[in-house]
This record gives structure tokens, sequence and C-alpha cells, in this order.
């Protein structure tokens, strides 16, 4: 064996010294430390809100499905395009395709078709064990500036265990003080009472330097909703709204006033409600349309409505993240298809033309400047 094999075994079972840790840990009531370095703010607030910082850990909080992936996305795509943050994000929920679909996404958002600051991992099939392992070994092998756990939940075996939860914030904590990063967690609220699950949500709370609450408006075209819950050191930032411009792509909206926005009381929550055709965007719409005349440069009214319910979904996938739906549909049945054409024949999307046989109508796609 060789004499540095040997030392590294005395090290491994060699008692710990407690003191010197501590006393290296005294704060000094001379030096006075700046701030850590700031990874992401807010663009929006004048001047810039420093919202993440090095050293700390965050956790961004919501019901299923109100847009948690979205707003993390919307507010590192700037630091995507500036280039000077290193971001690593692990994904435990969705799989393969649809973190691959979220990337995308987020460099859309960015402006960007690549980019070498960004890497994504999915770790969906992995045990909680294996994924904390994982993650620990891309921290010790790269440099990351910003480090995004999309499913916190899914690094413990049980949410309610306060061992298992001490155990994993301390873990985050130590891997953003050793890696000299910032951990910012995604966890879910309780259906009920919006407090963040478990006595993880506890914990996570408890540890972060900043914890966001994200909801969803229940106005006809719901908005999205991000509130500061907690935050230390300074002030907290006012509530800001989220919108989706005529290509799908969310914005934060500054006009929006807190008086104009309909919220559910957390006793009884409503129903998010569904959009109407006619509240599609015209690149959604227009990309189902162009998916459905791919193959075919016409349909009788029965075939044109079954290739819509055919193709709705994999547009849908397409332009909306699994984690932000804002109200649309998923898929659509049958009967829903004729309302759906009955709007794009009166939007001119497509149009209608007497076909060959009595009474038959064919479906094509209208003129691209009519629509």
């Amino acid at each position: 064996m060789q004499v540095n094999e040997i030392l590294e075994d005395v090290a491994a079972v060699a008692p710990k010294d407690y003191l010197s840790i501590a006393l290296s840990k005294k704060v000094s009531q001379t030096d006075k430390l700046p701030r850590p370095e700031s990874v992401l703010h807010l663009e929006h607030i004048e001047p810039y809100y420093p919202l993440f910082h090095k050293g700390s850990i965050s956790t961004v909080s919501g019901k299923a499905k109100v847009g948690k992936t979205t707003i993390i996305a919307l507010l590192i795509a700037a630091v995507l395009r500036a280039g000077n943050v290193r971001i690593l994000w692990i994904d435990t929920e969705q799989g393969a395709y649809y973190a691959n679909s979220t990337q995308f996404y987020l460099l859309k958002l960015a402006g960007l078709t690549y980019c070498e600051n960004l890497e994504m991992y999915d770790f969906r099939e992995f045990g909680p064990v294996e994924r904390v392992d994982l993650t620990e070994a891309l921290l010790a092998a790269y440099k990351y500036d910003l480090v995004i756990v999309d499913g916190v939940r899914d690094y413990i075996f049980d949410i309610n265990n306060p061992t298992e939860a001490t155990n994993i914030t301390t873990k985050l904590m130590k891997w953003s003080v050793d890696y000299n990063c910032h951990v910012c967690m995604l966890i879910h609220e309780n259906k009920q009472g919006g407090e963040l699950r478990g006595h993880l949500g506890s914990e996570c709370e408890n540890k972060s330097e900043v914890v966001l609450s994200v909801a969803l408006s229940t106005d006809s075209v719901p908005v999205t909703i991000v509130r500061c819950k907690a935050v230390r050191g300074r002030a907290k930032f006012e509530d800001f709204f989220l919108r989706r411009n005529e290509e799908g792509l969310p914005f934060i909206d500054t006009s929006i006033a807190m008086s104009s926005v309909r919220m559910f009381g957390d006793e009884k929550p409503k129903r998010v409600p569904l959009m109407e055709f006619r509240d599609y965007s015209v690149l959604f719409l227009t990309n189902l349309v162009q998916k459905v005349f791919e193959k075919n440069q016409e349909y009788s009214s029965t075939t044109f409505r079954e290739e819509l319910v055919y193709q709705w979904s994999s547009v849908w996938e397409d332009h909306y993240s699994e984690d932000d739906n804002s109200g649309s549909r998923k898929t659509i049945n049958p009967d829903l298809a004729k309302g759906l054409k009955k709007h794009l024949v009166s939007a001119k999307y497509v149009i209608e033309e007497d076909g060959p046989k009595a009474n038959q109508v064919i479906i094509k796609i209208a003129p691209e400047e009519s629509f």
C-alpha cells in the first residue's frame, strides 16, 4: 500500500477536531463581510433587486401546475443571455422528454439556440440517495453558480420525516457554501392553506434566503402571481404578475395592479377556468392548423375534426410546459373539436368550400395573409 493511501485511511477514521472547526467559524466583531455575490436579480424593479446570492438556498413554492418552473425559467433567461452565470438544473419529476422540452422552452425565452452555461439533467429514474450522490458528483466535478432542484421532495423518502427533512436541507446549505453557489428548490404547497408540504416544506422555508410563492388568479384568462413570502436581510419586493405574449411566452406585466386581479380564498380553492378557443394565441392556432395540413391539402368536415383531436396534444406539448398550462386544454374530444372547427372557420384560419358531392363540405387551409 502506498504512503498516501495509508494517510487517507488514517484520516478517514481519525476523529474530527471539532474545536478547531468551531473556532474557524467564529464571527468577527471588527471585520465586516461584504454581501455574497448575486447570481439572479429582478430586472423589472429599479434599481435591480438582487434575488439569489451565493452561499444560500431559496425555495419556490406553489400548488401543482401553477407555473413554478416557468417563473424560474423566465428569471434565469436574462442571466443566460448575459452569459456570466453557469446553471445546473436537476429535474426529478418529468422524465427525459419533458425535461428536454423544458430546456428548449428555457432557451427560447433567452433567445438562444444553445448555451454552454446551462446544463439540465433528468434524474427521474433514480432513488433519493442516488439523486443526492449524482448531484454532489456534478458539483464536485464542475463549477456552477446556480443550482435548480426541480423536485426537492424526491431527494428524500418521506416528506413528513423530520430527520430526513433536516438532513437534506443541511446538505443543500453545505453545497451552497462548499461549492460557492446558490441552490434553489422547487416544492409543492398543500392543496389548501398555502403551506409548504410536510416537514421538508417547513425546513426549506426556515432555512431559505428567499421564499417565493406562485399562484394563479381566477380571472377568465388567469394571470400568474409571484409573491415574496419571506426574505432575509432586506425588504420584501412587491407582488408581480406574469402574462403571455402572442407567441405564448411569459413576460412580467408591470401594468397590473393587485386590486384588479381576482384571487380565490385558500379555504375554498376554485378550479382554474379553462380557456375558450378564442383565447389561445395566434401562434398556437396557426401551428395547430399547419400541423393538420402537413400531409393533406383538404379534408372533409368529419375528418378535419378527427385530425384536430389527434394533433392537438402534440402541438400543446410544443407550446406549453407541463408545469404552466394557464387554463389551457392538454387534449380535446370530438365534441370540443366541433367548436374549435367553427372558431377556425370564423377567424379565417381555414376556409370551407363545396365538395364534389351534394351537401359535401371541404376544409382547406386559408391563405397565410388572411390570418
